[in-house]
């Protein structure tokens, strides 16, 4: 029988890609980017046609060889024990006293892996404006830094861009007015428009709070004037989004471990609700919130408390938090499991889960403080949650494949 060049060239090209195939299995080595190749070359296997085949044996063969690969694909997870071995071995090496590496595992950091989330969501529904909260903004570098990483595609294909609504939170009016000045030289005007800075503190109540102001981003809330709020007016939000001091007055103040200040405290679910009423209309009812970041020394457990409503309505995809005590993080980790999110400790090479029963590691214990980091909750199960999870371990196949046993 003769067969043209290109059913000679299909068949050369299978049978190498088979030969391929079955020497990662043997081995036990894969490429990271097997599987796209893998699910590519199945159907390969399994759909080309009979033309391309001059016998049917041989096409029986390729078959053969697609379902060997798909069997020794099914061992391409761990077990629930063999990750909680590799889990606790992170731990034990990250978590150490006056190891701060872990703290510059941020939302500057995960900023490209949110981006390519948002753009791989597609691009005709959702490219409706995204809100997030930076809680604890200090001197205004993070505000920059989201913009920047979130900044919109330039030219033709501008309207393919996701836009964001940036929050900035400071509660400390030295720093806030800091910030102020930071944003306002460097933002050009479309990023002016797209963040909203105000100089007020996040917690599970309401007041005038008193907040330890030395003046640097070592300030925290201390007091307990707790009042009932209610929602900011438009003249306080302009008030709120001002510097309070002169420029000569700012300039003379020193650190000061001694100031305190009466800080304007609000929850993050009253907040929300008060910029989205008419008069103000800063945010959209209904809006998601992409991510919230809270650094609040110490503060945002309380911060997530009074967010209650939004958590319930699923309403915030991500939240980033500070780690520098083992009790606020086990905590955290069972407060978000009643709105169904998920937590994890963030390493730069992976995400180990956090939760009192099944993912807890008596390491930890040993060092209740002394060791600094960030944690991150995301709504479990959720496809936002899982295409995270699988660009943050896309060098580990089996780790990817183990998502549904956390």
């Amino acid at each position: 029988m003769l067969f043209s060049t290109s059913t000679f060239s299909r068949r050369a090209s299978l049978s190498s890609s088979r030969r391929r195939l079955e020497g990662w299995v043997g081995s036990g080595r894969f490429p990271s980017n097997l599987l796209s190749f893998f699910l590519g070359i199945t159907l390969c296997y399994l759909n080309v046609s009979p033309s391309f085949i001059p016998h049917n044996e041989e096409l029986h063969q390729n078959q053969e060889a697609a379902a060997v690969v798909m069997t020794n694909s099914a061992s391409l997870i761990y077990s629930k024990d063999e990750l909680k071995k590799i889990f606790n071995e992170i731990v034990k090496k990250e978590v150490q006293y006056n190891n701060w590496d872990m703290g510059c595992n941020d939302l500057q950091f995960l900023a490209p892996y949110f981006r390519s989330i948002l753009y791989r969501r597609g691009w005709s529904e959702n490219r409706s404006r995204k809100v997030i909260i930076d809680v604890g903004a200090n001197s205004g570098d993070d505000t920059l830094s989201i913009l920047k990483s979130f900044q919109p595609i330039l030219q033709m294909c501008h309207p393919y861009s996701i836009p964001i609504q940036l929050i900035s939170v400071e509660p400390s009016p030295k720093v806030f007015c800091e910030m102020t000045d930071t944003v306002s030289t460097k933002l050009v005007e479309e990023d002016s428009r797209n963040s909203l800075l105000l100089n007020v503190a996040l917690s599970d109540k309401t007041g005038h709070l008193i907040f330890a102001d030395p003046g640097n981003e070592g300030g925290k809330l201390i007091g307990d004037n707790y009042t009932t709020l209610a929602k900011m007016t438009p003249g306080e939000f302009e008030s709120f989004s001002h510097c309070k001091y002169e420029d000569g007055e700012l300039t003379d103040m020193h650190i000061d471990n001694d100031r305190k200040s009466a800080v304007p405290t609000y929850t993050l679910d009253l907040l929300l609700s008060s910029l989205e009423e008419p008069g103000l209309d800063k945010v959209h009812r209904d809006e998601e919130i992409f991510v919230v970041k809270i650094d609040t020394e110490g503060h945002d457990y309380n911060v997530l408390l009074g967010a209650k409503d939004l958590l319930r309505r699923k309403r915030i995809t991500f939240i980033i938090f500070e780690v520098w005590t083992n009790h606020f993080v086990k905590l955290i980790a069972q407060y978000m499991m009643q709105y169904d999110y998920q937590c994890f400790l963030l390493t730069k090479d992976t995400l180990v889960p956090v939760q009192e029963r099944d993912w807890w590691y008596f390491h930890m214990d040993n060092f209740t403080s002394g060791w600094w980091g960030n944690g991150l909750c995301g709504i479990k199960g959720s496809n936002d949650m899982q295409l995270l999870w699988r660009m943050y371990h896309s060098d580990n196949l089996k780790l990817i494949n183990s998502y549904d046993l956390l």
